[in-house]
């Protein structure tokens, strides 16, 4: 299974290497800025996608359970009808 949460660990990081940049010089701000987004954005997209996917798997097992009910019902009912 893939990551499924926002690695803080990983953005904190990033964030003790953007500030030493930032202090020597070597990056500036509004490109550190987008940077970081780009990784935040990059992080929620996975967890999104995993969520979504989750989803679409609930839905299917619902579906399936929601048919499975029916036949049960519908074998019931004619169950009913041979007693009669």
């Amino acid at each position: 299974m893939a990551r499924v949460y926002i690695n803080y660990k990983l953005l904190k990081k990033k964030v003790n290497r953007y500030t030493q940049q930032i202090q020597v010089g070597q990056q500036d701000r509004p490109y550190i800025l987008k940077d970081f987004a780009r990784m935040v954005d990059d992080q929620i997209e996975r967890i999104v996608l995993f969520l979504l996917e989750q989803q679409g798997a609930l839905a299917s097992r619902l579906s399936d359970l929601g048919e499975q009910h029916d036949v049960l019902l519908q074998q019931q009912d004619e169950s009913r009808i041979c007693e009669l």
